[in-house]
């Protein structure tokens, strides 16, 4: 069987051809645009057009098969209908062709069990083969820096494209990146230097292109519209790796709501799968992720452009207050820093401005943006020392476009700027477009473009920071596990595949580092009232079934038991209730457990995601935790900086356990350190784990630990 360990040498026979061969090329419909598009686009290498019917196509002479061509090509092109696509890919197998591009449809994309054969057939076919498909049912791949289209959107005429850029774009939608996609980067003056459809992906998918493009140099960011991801782990592979090559990758991901996952799973046949675990995923591998069109291809382009700051902190200047206050909302409401200015560039602007306006950050210039003064006002602002990146909101003539270029060639921050006139300007905005500045054209798009620089340096550093440290951590998880391997291994598969039971929860996490609360098993009042003695007042009694996993709702939980005579009360009354609400339920018994005082309740969990794997969870505890929706999520293993993210990342969350109306600060590292235990427990588990639920940690104040004070533990059954 040929070696498919590294597809890049067929990607880069379909991306840089010397040679096509295009099967079922005619002069009208996909094969007349395909085959037009090459000539037109100006490829320069040779040209094989494919049709057993036709002498010739666009005055090229037409072959009558592959085997009939004078050599064998790089790529093949094939636009037949979709029974003989096997027979022609066969036949390219056989004359020594590389790659393919499967334009045709008729595959999984159809929703029947015929479609889904095909493509099972074209997936086994292309692996023993050796030659990789990109496709079926896409519009092809383009190389617009060399004119290689090899693409059957509508005919390519002169200006199509605003020329060759440091941007490629990867879709699984063919008709989104040849249309709107591309007309918007035209509108914007944005250029692509690649542009590739993969429609089904019988076998390449979208990681594959995207992994080939990041040893392309002249490629600074890549633009990603996914509908469903085929092989999560390379994908977070690839992610990863582009964030440690630091070339960013912008994501338009459908599929957030259950009309738009239903789309997705229709046109393509792929899962969408879970929108939270693949918003983290994106969040923990420096994935800056979009919402629509616009700002796909304005964010990409502004990563392609400018250089990532060194810091977090905005400088804003525009010509008008209500422009301000515009970017400043919503620079304020995505939670990014605008801090004062310094004293010297409050003198400046004051001077200049001689009251009028606001010398202040976000700076109101008033009518300076078209004088003199305006790159004094610029250059003050850049070289502010509170300042890391410099947002521009205004628009006139050339010569204030010129002012602001210049500022970012001379500057090591970057600059941005947000245009406020007409998109239909000759003059000023095409020389913004065709230079170095990243260009905006809403308040909302210009913050969220900001925001992503900030989120992406942060993630930036975050791996630098972190993954020297990962090697280490793993090793001591390793370590770890292996030592309680066996006695976790006999705890889970104790139960038959069952939910473990609280007690039996407990252990297993203790085992592994994870601090629970000092707690007795009893199956007698006697028991209870000496447990509870050896404990110390107050404790709680909890009902332990694993026919009753809920307790609260069974009420089979009673806190805060402060003597002998409460004890027997409540010990009558759990197991009343127990009865009640499970007559069957088998009682392992009664735990008696101590109280925790003066923490802060917090859930953290585990389940497996099936694109992903183990995700780690961490939030608000209780019993609203479901309602409320307070939580965040990474996938395991997670690193101390990943555990902080999450923390701040729930609302409220950084103030709370810092010491919420006088309450002391609570033991953050000591939370870390258990989100980080068990997101390596899950992965060192492998397969026995299926989920965890502690609800709630109690966290202690500051160097007094945490507590599990509830725990299931479920094995994968």
């Amino acid at each position: 069987m040929p070696n498919l360990t590294d597809p890049k040498p067929a990607i880069a026979a379909m991306l840089r051809p010397k040679s096509i061969a295009v099967i079922g090329a005619t002069d009208r419909l996909y094969g007349g645009r395909l085959l037009n598009n090459l000539i037109r686009g100006g490829f320069k290498g040779r040209l094989y057009p494919v049709n057993p019917k036709r002498e010739q196509v666009f005055g090229l002479p037409c072959f009558p098969s592959i085997r009939a061509l004078p050599e064998p090509v790089d790529s093949a092109a094939i636009l037949i209908p979709a029974p003989g696509v096997l027979g022609a890919l066969q036949e390219c197998a056989e004359r020594g062709v590389k790659a393919a591009v499967i334009i045709s449809a008729g595959f999984a994309e159809m929703g029947d069990a015929r479609g889904q054969q095909l493509q099972q057939d074209l997936r086994r076919l292309a692996r023993e083969t050796g030659v990789r498909v990109c496709g079926p049912n896409c519009l092809g791949v383009s190389n617009v820096a060399d004119g290689i289209w090899t693409s059957a959107n509508p005919t390519v005429e002169a200006g199509a494209v605003a020329g060759p850029g440091a941007v490629a774009l990867v879709s699984q939608s063919g008709a989104t990146a040849y249309g709107p996609l591309m007309a918007l980067a035209k509108d914007r003056g944005i250029g692509f230097r690649y542009v590739v459809s993969t429609g089904n992906e019988a076998d390449l998918d979208l990681t594959d292109f995207v992994e080939f493009l990041l040893e392309d140099p002249e490629v600074k960011s890549i633009a990603l519209m996914v509908e469903g991801l085929r092989d999560g782990p390379k994908f977070v592979r690839v992610a990863r790796l582009a964030l440690s090559r630091g070339k960013p990758l912008v994501v338009l991901k459908l599929g957030r709501s259950a009309v738009g996952a239903g789309v997705s799973r229709t046109h393509t046949g792929a899962l969408t799968g879970s929108d939270a675990v693949q918003t983290a995923m994106f969040r923990q591998c420096g994935v800056v992720r979009v919402d629509d069109y616009d700002e796909l291809v304005e964010t990409a382009a502004m990563f392609a452009k400018t250089r990532i700051p060194d810091g977090d902190r905005v400088g804003l200047v525009s010509h008008g207050g209500g422009i301000c206050g515009a970017i400043g909302d919503n620079c304020g409401g995505l939670g990014l820093s605008v801090p004062p200015l310094t004293d010297r560039t409050l003198k400046t602007l004051q001077t200049i401005l001689e009251g009028r306006g606001a010398a202040a950050n976000p700076a109101d210039i008033t009518l300076h943006g078209s004088r003199d003064t305006f790159p004094v006002i610029l250059k003050a602002m850049v070289e502010d020392d509170n300042i890391d990146l410099l947002g521009v909101a205004t628009a006139g003539t050339e010569k204030m476009a010129r002012a602001v270029i210049d500022t970012a060639k001379e500057s090591r921050k970057p600059v941005l700027f947000m245009w406020t006139e007409s998109v239909r300007d000759q003059l000023a905005l095409p020389l913004l477009q065709q230079s170095e500045v990243p260009v905006f054209y809403l308040p909302g798009r210009f913050a969220n473009g900001i925001r992503s620089l900030v989120e992406y340096r942060r993630a930036r550093h975050r791996y630098r920071e972190e993954a020297p440290r990962e090697a280490v951590l793993d090793e001591a998880a390793q370590a770890l596990w292996s030592t309680a391997a066996d006695e976790v291994t006999d705890l889970l598969h104790s139960t038959g595949g069952h939910t473990l039971d609280e007690h039996r929860s407990k252990v297993a996490l203790s085992l592994l580092g994870i601090p629970v609360t000092r707690e007795v098993l009893c199956t007698s009042l006697r028991e209870a009232e000496s447990a509870a003695a050896d404990l110390g007042y107050p404790v709680a009694l909890k009902v332990i079934s694993r026919q009753i996993p809920h307790k609260t709702d069974a009420r089979v939980i009673r806190l805060d038991v402060r003597d002998t005579r409460e004890l027997a009360e409540a010990w009558e009354a759990v197991l009343a209730n127990a009865h009640a609400f499970a007559p069957a339920a088998a009682i392992d018994g009664v735990l008696v457990q101590e109280m925790v005082i003066g923490s802060v309740e917090v859930i953290v969990g585990l389940s497996r995601d099936a694109q992903f794997g183990p995700v780690l969870l961490f939030g608000m505890g209780g019993v609203f935790v479901e309602a409320l929706g307070a939580v965040s999520r990474r996938l395991c293993p997670i690193t101390p900086a990943d555990a902080r993210e999450m923390i701040a990342e729930v609302r409220g969350m950084e103030q709370i356990l810092g010491g919420y109306r006088g309450r002391p600060a609570a033991d953050v590292p000591a939370l870390i350190d258990v989100l980080c235990r068990l997101s390596r427990m899950a992965i060192s588990a492998g397969e026995l784990l299926a989920e965890v639920d502690i609800n709630p940690l109690a966290i202690l104040p500051k160097g007094q630990g945490v507590r599990a004070l509830d725990a299931l533990v479920v094995p994968c059954g």
